[in-house]
């Protein structure tokens, strides 16, 4: 029984290295570099607008004015992609983006001497990401290749916070870290057997923390949620 399960674990691993040899010699690409632009949706910053939205207004006599949340953004991506096996691959890439918020909140109290609350939000962002994307690809001849992964992301961020009450203005800038993870999906489509175009879907997960002014001049930590979704198009470039 031990020799047999010693040959078959022999043949096993001569037939995936010949298997992956005769991969690589037949598809002639195993790193290259990417380029993609999409859109992207988040993170949700719902504590802060919450508390100036909700809270913070009932000492304006309840305006039905409101601060808008984070929308939608484009976003630009780049990274090296190395297959190290025929359906296993490293990325490791990066994306930037920016989302702007503003609003305000007329004063409708008379006790209170300030006309209106503007405040403005600027949040960018570099997401710095390792994804082992799973390549289902099945032949060499294969015009489509879908895949799947999941992986980890860095963020750096940064948030810079504007306020006018009418009296005073004010403004703050905070910065932060956080580490999420992110699942994806997508399809390459040969063009070229170098040149491929790449199509995917991204979704985030995970939270962090930034200040930002919490009336009157007060700063506070506002949790924000990395519940982010990106699609993207783009170009990979096989150089080997």
């Amino acid at each position: 029984m031990k020799r047999v399960i010693l040959f078959s674990t022999l043949f096993l691993f001569v037939a995936s290295a010949a298997s992956q040899e005769e991969s690589t010699r037949n598809r002639a690409f195993t790193e290259g570099f990417y380029g993609n632009i999409g859109v992207v949706n988040g993170p949700a910053f719902a504590d802060f607008f919450d508390f100036i939205n909700d809270t913070y207004s009932v000492q304006f006599n309840n305006t039905v004015d409101k601060i808008d949340e984070f929308g939608s953004a484009v976003a630009v991506s780049g990274g090296y992609l190395y297959r190290f096996y025929p359906n296993f691959a490293l990325d490791v890439g990066f994306s930037i983006y920016q989302l702007k918020s503003s609003g305000e909140i007329v004063n409708y109290n008379p006790a209170d001497s300030r006309s209106r609350l503007q405040h403005e939000l600027e949040y960018q962002v570099g997401i710095f990401s390792a994804t082992i994307p799973v390549l289902l690809d099945f032949s060499v001849r294969q015009p489509a290749i879908p895949y799947v992964g999941i992986g980890i992301s860095f963020f750096a961020m940064r948030l810079d916070d504007f306020v006018n009450d009418g009296i005073i203005l004010d403004a703050y800038r905070d910065t932060g870290t956080s580490v999420s993870g992110h699942f994806e999906a997508g399809t390459l489509i040969r063009l070229t057997p170098k040149i491929w175009i790449d199509l995917k879907g991204r979704w985030y997960t995970g939270s962090g923390y930034l200040r930002a002014f919490e009336p009157p001049y007060r700063l506070k930590r506002f949790k924000i949620e990395h519940d982010i979704s990106h699609l993207s198009a783009g170009v990979v470039y096989y150089f080997r």
